[in-house]
């Protein structure tokens, strides 16, 4: 074809480099068969235990090298058909030396590369330890396989590994509770899933209908155990409802309350199921379902529509997680799960923040050498897309190489794909109410999807990396974190570093724990200011709570006198007074300080028979008690959630020693200086630097008055050590 012009040179060398990765794959898929017929060999058993090297090294030991990258990276069309066993031509080794001298050099630099990203995300995560058995949260995280462009990153059986659910699994044939056919366990709220629960869940499914029609016995019924509506019109007490309304409790509780028996109904068993089964199109070519997506209402009748009577689903699966977690300080035990150490809930007190930075920063290091010793050949998932890539989400960077992804921003499907008059490109998506959602694409990006196909939020319409930072702005939390989630994922496994996900979201929950202050209400901050998320709902709890005891705060101060005067501005700017102190408060005073924005008062508080008494007193020391009271409601803080890079995330932590210990420290001290802050003391680093012990482990205040009590032991246990020493 490149002979005839259908092809040129770039695309020629393509196709050559195609050919040879298949015929290389094949080989070592044959290599590894054939190592598996002797389990017993020390370099198969080295690599499939995971202790040394992986399948591609053993490829090169006893099937072919493969392709070689030259130096500037490209890849060379001509292979290396020889292995290490067999010996390489002189050719061979020339082609290979390219590689190999640039793996030597880049191993020096990135080793200092990978260290660092350790120490940032050690002080990030160091103050995270276990506070609480459970926090008693109800969210959670919806457990899904992690794909990236059809390719599993994390099969879901390892995805529920070592969690705790959050709620119920319901066994979508049943509508009741889901439980292991052989043990009988049953998967409730709390439960922690291990081994063989994650191999169950993840494995089971059920093809259920799509639709139900179906009589309802109202006195049997207290609530339907699946998304149903009316099939047919109801009048109720005078009320026309159409066919199509929603059966809930309440309106069970109705029909029942005016004598109706039974009602036809259309029962939906598919809806809040998630999908696994083949891809279904309708007559027009539009994707109806999606792997993975959790069917809704609209989603089931198009299925229906569409001539589809039954789907393979599996029920919806919420795990609780770090980043969902409501502990005060630190995350719960509830919500980290299982100790991988001891296959056991994790206790309070250990300190998984610095687990989880060491689990991801020592193969770091590892990964940059383990590439290395690929000894330069060509691989898709070559290390300089690895660490990099690592270090550039863990920092959030804002300007990165790649072109800018476009995500889509609803759910629905592609409408069309054009070109407008001045050439640039547009993809249209339709969403379920039928409105239509435009984005641009730009010269430097491709589209992803094509026209009929469905898209879900978050999702890349385009090439490109997409921004976590403007995902954060659009979509919010959890969106971004589960794309975090999946691209530092997918930077580990595509070099074969096996880590649990709640490292990577212990990490990622510190990224997200800041918010900034849009709105200060009548707090004392200012628009702009950065405060954890737990400080502003503990903020907006008290401003909640004391709102409710307004009305009766306001009962209590009628009749009481003023303990300070009271001062207002007009609108001129000027200070106006209101009201005197020791003036006794009317209801007509009352409302004026409502009216004008008075929403705290200081009064005597002693009612105006005891007041008059101690004022009669001679003595000049006698003081009468006074309370501050609130009487008006107050504005809670509006604040939007902040995605911080890893360094950012540890400067803006509460405690300043440990900000200051880690970088740009005479800014740090400055700041901290400034605004009065003061360190409790909640982190490990801080402790270690005045010399306390942590808060962590036995450094916990419970583990602090111990006492150790002295027993005395047998002669017999005496004479058995003897006989038998240690």
């Amino acid at each position: 074809m490149y002979r005839k012009g259908f092809l040129n040179a770039e695309n020629r060398s393509r196709e050559i480099i195609k050919i040879w990765e298949k015929a290389t794959e094949e080989l070592m898929n044959e290599t590894v068969k054939e190592f598996r017929k002797y389990p017993f060999n020390p370099v198969f058993m080295m690599v499939d235990s995971g202790a040394r090297g992986n399948v591609d090294q053993l490829k090169q030991l006893a099937g072919m090298r493969g392709l070689m990258a030259d130096p500037s990276g490209k890849t060379i069309e001509v292979p290396i058909i020889s292995n290490f066993r067999d010996g390489l031509t002189e050719l061979e080794f020339f082609t290979s030396t390219h590689g190999a001298r640039k793996g030597s050099a880049d191993t020096a630099l990135r080793t200092s590369f990978a260290g660092y990203l350790t120490r940032r995300l050690v002080d990030v995560a160091q103050s995270v330890t276990v506070t609480t058995p459970d926090c008693g949260t109800e969210q959670g995280l919806e457990a899904i396989e992690l794909m990236s462009d059809d390719v599993t990153i994390e099969k879901l059986e390892e995805f529920l590994f070592g969690r705790v659910l959050a709620v119920d699994i319901i066994d979508p044939r049943t509508g009741n509770v889901l439980k292991h056919p052989e043990t009988g366990k049953e998967y409730t709220r709390n439960t922690m899933i291990r081994d063989d629960d994650a191999k169950f869940i993840s494995s089971f499914k059920a093809t259920i209908p799509v639709i139900r029609k179906e009589k309802l016995k109202l006195l049997k019924v207290a609530k339907p155990s699946h998304y149903t509506e009316l099939a047919s019109n109801v009048e109720l007490e005078g009320e026309l409802l159409k066919a199509g309304t929603e059966v809930t409790g309440e309106l069970l509780h109705k029909l029942k309350n005016a004598g109706l028996k039974e009602i036809e109904v259309h029962s939906y068993p598919a809806v809040g199921k998630v999908y696994v089964g083949p891809v279904f199109k309708d007559k027009d070519g539009v994707q109806l379902v999606r792997y993975q997506e959790k069917i809704n209402v609209v989603t089931a009748k198009k299925m229906y529509e569409a001539g589809y009577t039954e789907l393979e689903v599996r029920p919806a699966i919420i795990v609780r997680s770090v980043l969902t977690c409501e502990a005060e300080q630190g995350v719960c035990a509830a919500c980290y799960g299982m100790d991988l150490s001891n296959h056991d809930i994790v206790n309070v007190g250990e300190a998984v923040g610095i687990v989880a930075a060491q689990s991801i920063g020592e193969p770091g290091t590892q990964l940059t050498m383990r590439t290395f010793h690929t000894g330069g050949i060509a691989t898709g998932a070559d290390i300089t897309r690895g660490l990099p890539r690592a270090e550039e989400l863990f920092e959030a960077r804002k300007k990165l190489k790649d072109p800018e992804a476009i995500f889509s921003e609803v759910e629905g499907f592609v409408k069309d794909i054009s070109i407008d008059e001045k050439g640039r490109r547009k993809v249209f998506i339709e969403t379920e109410d039928g409105k239509i959602k435009e984005y641009d694409l730009s010269s430097v990006v491709k589209p992803k999807v094509s026209i009929g196909d469905k898209v879900l939020k978050g999702e890349a319409l385009t090439t490109g990396t997409i921004r976590p930072r403007k995902l954060m702005e659009k979509l919010g939390v959890i969106p971004t974190a589960f794309y975090l989630l999946r691209e530092i994922k997918q930077v580990y496994a595509e070099q074969g570093v096996e880590i649990h996900d709640k490292h990577f979201e212990l990490i990622i929950r510190q990224m997200l724990s800041m918010v900034e202050v849009t709105d200060p209400g009548d707090t004392d901050h200012l628009p702009g200011d950065l405060l954890s998320i737990q400080k502003v709902r503990e903020i907006n709890k008290k401003i909640y709570e004391a709102n409710k005891k307004v009305d009766e705060n306001r009962e209590y101060v009628l009749g009481k006198r003023l303990a300070r005067r009271i001062l207002v501005e007009d609108d001129d700017g000027k200070l106006v007074k209101l009201a005197s102190e020791n003036e006794m408060i009317t209801e007509e005073l009352l409302n004026t300080l409502i009216e004008k924005g008075v929403s705290d008062v200081i009064i005597y508080d002693v009612e105006e028979e005891e007041y008059q008494k101690l004022l009669e007193e001679v003595n000049p020391d006698i003081i009468i008690p006074e309370r501050e009271v609130q009487i008006k409601m107050k504005e809670p803080l509006k604040f939007k959630r902040r995605l911080l890079r890893i360094t950012k995330a540890s400067l803006e932590s509460e405690g300043w020693l440990s900000a200051a210990s880690f970088q740009q420290t005479p800014q740090v001290l400055t700041e901290s200086s400034v605004e009065g802050k003061v360190d409790k003391l909640f982190g490990l680093k801080e402790n270690v630097i005045v010399g306390q012990l942590i808060p962590a482990g036995t450094g916990l205040d419970m583990y602090a008055n111990i006492q150790v009590e002295e027993t005395p032991i047998s002669e017999f246990e005496i004479e058995g050590t003897e006989e038998h020493p240690a």
